[in-house]
C-alpha cells in the first residue's frame, strides 16, 4: 500500500486526526505514517504507522526520511517545522527521482522566512509595513525612552520560543547575549492575526484566512476567530501573489490604527490552520490532493465568518 509521511517535529495532533479521517471519507487506499520526535504524541493512535525520530546529530533527518520512504513505500511528505524544511530540500533530486511529492517551498523562499533580516528586507520591497529594527549599538545609543518597549527574539526562530519583550536597557542586556542571532523590533500594540494560506501547484495563492489570536499560550494561539477583514485578506494577498510557495503556509500581522504590520512567515502549516478547517477552508482536501495528484481539482469552498474556536489539546504548540 502507498503512505504519505508526516513528519511532526512539532504537534499537529488535530490536524493529522483530519487527514486521517478525509482520506478514510474519499476512499482512498492510502495510509498515513506520522514521523515524531515524541513518543507519546497522542497521534499515534490515530495513524497506519507510528515512527520515533532519533534526535542524534549523528543521523540527520534526511537519513531517516530515506529510509522509511524505502520501507514503506512513501509518495509524498509534508511537515510541521520550520527546521524540517532545508534537510528535506537537500534530497530532494533523490525524492524526484523516486517519485515522491515533497510539500515544501523553493530553497530560496525557505532561506529569507527563516531569517527575518532577509525577510524584513523582502517584504519593504514590495511595500509591506514591518516592525522598526533596532541594531543593539542603536539601542546604546539612543537617549530617547521611547524606543522602548522593544521586542528581541531570534532571527531564525519559530513560533514565540526565544521572544521576549523588554521595557528597559538591562533587560535588553540580559537577553541580548542569550539568543542565537538576535533581532530587535519595535513592539508593535495591537490586534494579532495569523493567517492561513495555501497556494496550488503553480505557486496562485487559493485561500487566505485571517484569524484573531484571541488567547495566546506559551507559543500558540489557545482561542482564535475568523475574521474575514478586507484590508488584512488584500495584505496577504500581495505576500502570496509574489512568495514562491506550494502547500499550506501562513503569516502573522498586527493591525493597528496606524496601519498593519507583518512580523512573521512562516513557510509551513500553522498548528491553528485545524480552525480554518473546521470554518470551511479546504486546506486537507487540497494537501491531500498536492500529496497524492499533484494539483488541485475542485476550488469552490465558503467560510463560516466570525467562529469562534478553542483548541482542545493545549499540548499542541507553536502556531
Amino acid at each position: 500500500m502507498d503512505n504519505i509521511l508526516f513528519i511532526n517535529s512539532v504537534d499537529r495532533t488535530s490536524l493529522i486526526i483530519d487527514l486521517k479521517e478525509k482520506l478514510q471519507e474519499l476512499k482512498i487506499n492510502i495510509g498515513l505514517i506520522v514521523a515524531s520526535t515524541n513518543e507519546f504524541c497522542t497521534c499515534k493512535k490515530y495513524v497506519d504507522c507510528f515512527v520515533i525520530l532519533p534526535q542524534s546529530k549523528n543521523t540527520p533527518l534526511e537519513i531517516t526520511v530515506k529510509e522509511l520512504i524505502e520501507k514503506y513505500n512513501i509518495i509524498g511528505i509534508c511537515v510541521a517545522s520550520n527546521f524540517d524544511l532545508l534537510p528535506l530540500l537537500r534530497i530532494k533530486k533523490w525524492l524526484d527521482h523516486r517519485r515522491v511529492k515533497l510539500i515544501v517551498p523553493q530553497k530560496k523562499t525557505v532561506e529569507f522566512c527563516l531569517s527575518k533580516k532577509k525577510m524584513y528586507n523582502w517584504l519593504s520591497s514590495i511595500n509591506i509595513q514591518i516592525p522598526k529594527v533596532y541594531s543593539y549599538e542603536e539601542v546604546l545609543k539612543s537617549e530617547s525612552k521611547s524606543i522602548f518597549p522593544l521586542i528581541i527574539k531570534p532571527s531564525g526562530g519559530q513560533g514565540s520560543l526565544y521572544t521576549y519583550k523588554v521595557s528597559k536597557l538591562n533587560e535588553l542586556s540580559f537577553y541580548y547575549p542569550k539568543i542565537s542571532t538576535p533581532i530587535i523590533q519595535k513592539y508593535i500594540s495591537g490586534i494579532h492575526y495569523t493567517i492561513d494560506c495555501f497556494n496550488d501547484e503553480n505557486e496562485n495563492p487559493l485561500i487566505i484566512i485571517p484569524r484573531i489570536r484571541l488567547i495566546v499560550g506559551t507559543s500558540s494561539c489557545i482561542v482564535t476567530k475568523i475574521d474575514m477583514n478586507e484590508y488584512v485578506i488584500a495584505t496577504a494577498y500581495k505576500i502570496a501573489r509574489l512568495i514562491k510557495i506550494i502547500g499550506p503556509w501562513n503569516i502573522q500581522l498586527i493591525i493597528n490604527p496606524e496601519g498593519i504590520y507583518v512580523h512573521d512567515i512562516n513557510p509551513r502549516m500553522a498548528s491553528g490552520m485545524i480552525y480554518s478547517i473546521n470554518a470551511g477552508a479546504p486546506f486537507d482536501y487540497y494537501l491531500l490532493e498536492l500529496l497524492i495528484f499533484g494539483k488541485i481539482s475542485e476550488r469552490q469552498f465558503q467560510i463560516s465568518d466570525g467562529s469562534v474556536f478553542a483548541k482542545r489539546n493545549i499540548i499542541e504548540i507553536i502556531d
